[in-house]
């Protein structure tokens, strides 16, 4: 029969001890299993921090969405402005184009 391994009690890891086990676990090759008895953690514990920190990174992530596009007929020769969601970037079309255009424009 498999005798269980016993697993020390340990008091809160700090994040950045947490981000440094799982650094190390993505380096290690190791299957979970494996790195967790090495490194005394429940298997459970250690999955729990890594659904944690990708939600946080995916929560971060921009989320994607649609460019305001504005049209003013006073300016000369000037079709359609594009300007990004922060504002930085403006993109001027003089002439009409297509969907497909601007969706690649886009992207």
């Amino acid at each position: 029969m498999e005798q269980q391994k016993d697993f020390v009690r340990h008091n809160r890891r700090s994040h950045q001890e947490i981000d440094s086990l799982i650094g190390k676990f993505s380096e290690a090759g190791m299957t979970v299993k494996q790195f967790c008895a090495e490194y005394n953690i429940k298997p459970a514990t250690f999955n729990k921090w890594q659904t944690r920190r990708k939600k946080k990174f995916y929560a971060k992530r921009v989320k994607p969405g649609f460019a305001e596009i504005r049209v003013e007929s006073s300016l000369s020769g000037l079709f359609a402005e594009v300007f990004t969601e922060s504002g930085g970037n403006v993109i001027r079309i003089y002439r009409q184009v297509s969907a497909s255009f601007l969706k690649e424009l886009a992207s």
